[in-house]
């Protein structure tokens, strides 16, 4: 389980057709089964996305605590850019 700031997000173990897309996932009957939609992404994307989310998190935590010393203004600010570029330059276009 994974878990970013308050939301818990427990993946769903499943078999997908690599055909037509069908997604099936064994479980136990009730009796009182119900189908409903539901969205999912792999856990592939959504690990990257949980990744990214964490670097540009601490880039933002780190912009929020940070007081630059007397004179150094610009030079926090662009290393901050910096990493900002950097972060975002290791991401895939989405």
């Amino acid at each position: 389980m994974i878990a970013i700031g308050e939301t818990d997000i427990a993946p769903i173990k499943a078999w997908r057709c690599i055909g037509c897309g069908r997604i099936e996932a064994p479980a136990p009957c009730l009796g009182i089964c119900e189908d409903r939609v539901v969205e999912l992404v792999e856990a592939t994307t959504h690990q990257a996305l949980v990744e990214d989310y964490r670097a540009l998190r601490e880039l933002v935590l780190q912009l929020a605590r940070t007081t630059p010393r007397e004179g150094q203004f610009a030079a926090t600010y662009r290393a901050m850019q910096k990493r900002a570029a950097e972060l975002l330059a290791h991401r895939p276009a989405r």
